[in-house]
């Protein structure tokens, strides 16, 4: 009888709780895209990615937290950490373009991408 007390319990505990199954699909966006900037940007580093690859996946990062319920602050916050990536990029492509390793149109690009991310943090998050 006890056994069968608890496998009631567990049974309806694991139906009173679907969340807990996994992320939602926004969150399994967000997650996706997160981890597909980091390989782009490893790749990049590399010389075996374009830089707009980087800046691509970048943003589609941002947007994926752009359409998740966030607001205020939280926006702002997500602006405010694709303006570092940026930041970041710019400054390894500066590098490259120094060494000889990458093209001074690389340079530009990733110039204008920090000005973009600059422009959407004042914005607070919006473009």
């Amino acid at each position: 009888m006890r056994s069968l007390v608890l496998c009631v319990v567990l049974v309806l505990g694991s139906l009173a709780t679907p969340a807990a199954a996994g992320p939602t699909k926004a969150e399994a966006r967000v997650a996706a895209a997160a981890a597909a900037f980091a390989t782009a940007s490893t790749r990049q580093q590399a010389g075996a990615a374009p830089v707009d690859t980087v800046y691509v996946w970048s943003v589609r990062w941002l947007d994926a937290q752009r359409e998740q319920p966030l607001k205020g602050k939280a926006l702002a916050a997500a602006a405010a950490a694709h303006l570092e990536r940026m930041v970041a990029l710019e400054a390894a492509v500066t590098k490259a373009v120094a060494a000889g390793a990458a093209p001074a149109s690389d340079r530009e690009a990733a110039a204008y991408y920090r000005a973009e991310a600059e422009l959407w943090v004042e914005r607070k998050g919006k473009r």
